[in-house]
């Protein structure tokens, strides 16, 4: 086993007793380590640009894939969504839009008597303080219609200006009501086409 003389190991360390040395080979260490960082990083940028570039897809092609290609929304479809916040938002008459309704906005259990009984899913406008509804097409697609419908109170109620939102999907040859919320909702988020 041999032995490192004393001169040598004195020398070494003396080396290191000096501030000012260990402050530079410190420095020197960073230095060596930043640059093999810096290497390493742009090996790796090189690399991933020769192959092909990965394309996010537009908002455009996300709705496509999710609700079909855009359609002009029918006039049946508006209809139903028109006869929808005449008889259930304002309550004139539950039954004639039950079958307008689809499950999943009703329920899975709930009975025609259950809907007449107006404890339903759908939030109300008080009809007395009703003036009109506007309605702005936000989406219109083979499988999703999304409607902001937007109730103004007639002149002199106190009743809030709201808007909704109401979504119609296709089922059978015909449009039901899938979804109504008022925007905003924070336990309402915007439906997505799961009829």
């Amino acid at each position: 086993m041999s032995t490192i003389p004393g001169s040598v190991l004195e020398r070494i360390e003396s080396t290191f007793d000096s501030r000012a040395r260990r402050a530079l080979l410190w420095s020197l260490a960073a230095g060596v380590l930043a640059v093999g960082t810096f290497a390493y990083a742009n090996r790796g940028g090189e690399a991933q640009s020769t192959g092909p570039a990965h394309k996010l897809p537009t908002i455009a092609q996300v709705e496509q894939q999710k609700y079909g290609d855009t359609i002009t929304p029918p006039k049946h479809a508006i209809g139903v969504a028109q006869r929808f916040i005449a008889n259930v938002v304002l309550r004139h008459n539950l039954l004639a839009s039950y079958a307008d309704t689809t499950e999943k906005l009703r329920g899975a259990t709930m009975t025609r008597a259950h809907w007449a009984t107006g404890s339903i899913p759908v939030v109300p406008y008080v009809a007395k303080d009703f003036g009109k509804a506007g309605i702005k097409i936000e989406r219109a697609r083979e499988k999703s219609i999304l409607l902001l419908v937007l109730i103004t109170p007639k002149k002199g109620s106190s009743a809030p200006q709201q808007d909704y939102y109401l979504e119609l999907v296709p089922s059978g040859g015909r449009w039901l009501v899938n979804y109504w919320a008022p925007k905003g909702r924070l336990d309402a988020p915007v439906p997505l086409a799961k009829p």
